[in-house]
This record gives structure tokens, C-alpha cells and sequence, in this order.
């Protein structure tokens, strides 16, 4: 099975587990060595809700690898399950989603124009974001992005 339609199956079977601890899963990564293959796991919950902690990923990591250990493809495999940082790289749309109210710092696909303010919204539908941005709102195209990353502000 290949790497992309095994991180959908792990996906599929550990999102639902995930949410219902309390979780946002952030991303799903699979890959292969010699000797065997990695799944990394990113979690993310909002701070006033208790962030995420090494307790956190530990006591996910202890639900999900048996439903991992099922999976055919994941023969000799090691979990991690992490945190997404305070400069992660935004990958998916999803994230806009779930780093609502984080800082975020932008650089823009044509001109190279880079902002910093807070993800104030992500509008699925039109495929946009607001960002807090100088005290006013600025509303974003996905598609104007070339590179979004959070930042500690």
C-alpha cells in the first residue's frame, strides 16, 4: 500500500478516537525504512483547554497504537505523536481551521508580500481567512498564500 493511501487509513481510524480525548488531529505522516515504518502523529488542542503536554501525546499514543497495530502495511512500526510546534509550517487547509486565534505570519504567492497577525477566521466555502492584522481585518485567498506559518505573538 502506498504511503498517501496508508496515512488516509490512519487518518480514518484514529480522527473520531482522537476528538473524542479532546483532540484536533493535525496530521498523519507514514513513512518507510529498511527495518520499519513511522507514523507520526500531530495533535493540537487550544492552551485554555490544557494544550498539548507529553502526558497528552502519551495517553494518545497508548489509545491509538493497538487500532494502528491492525492496520496491514504498518508491520514493525513506531508511533510519535507530537505537538505542532510554535513555527509550524500551516500544510492543509484544515489547519486555518484549527489554529483559529494563533499568530501567523503569511507571504503572499505573487508579490512576496509577507504580513503577521492573528488567524481570526477560515471561510471553507470561499476558501479564504481573516487575519487580525494591525488592529484591522484583512480577508485572504487561499490561493494568493504562498507559505503560512504560526508564530508566537
Amino acid at each position: 500500500m502506498q504511503d498517501f493511501a496508508l496515512e488516509k487509513e490512519v487518518e480514518r481510524e484514529i480522527k473520531q478516537v482522537i476528538g473524542g480525548m479532546g483532540y484536533s488531529l493535525v496530521e498523519v505522516r507514514v513513512g518507510h525504512s529498511r527495518n520499519f515504518t513511522k507514523v507520526s502523529v500531530v495533535i493540537y488542542r487550544k492552551e485554555e483547554q490544557g494544550g498539548v503536554t507529553v502526558g497528552s501525546c502519551e495517553s494518545v499514543s497508548k489509545t491509538i497504537l493497538p487500532r494502528l497495530e491492525l492496520i496491514e502495511g504498518l508491520e514493525n512500526m513506531t508511533l510519535e505523536v507530537s505537538s505542532p510546534g510554535l513555527d509550524r509550517v500551516i500544510r492543509s487547509e484544515n489547519e486555518y481551521e484549527i489554529f483559529k486565534g494563533k499568530g501567523i505570519k503569511i507571504i503572499f504567492r505573487d508579490t512576496g508580500r509577507v504580513v503577521t497577525g492573528i488567524l481570526r477566521d477560515y471561510k471553507r466555502d470561499e476558501k479564504k481567512i481573516s487575519v487580525y492584522i494591525n488592529q484591522d481585518i484583512e480577508e485572504i485567498n487561499i490561493s494568493e498564500i504562498r507559505k503560512a506559518r504560526l508564530i508566537d505573538i
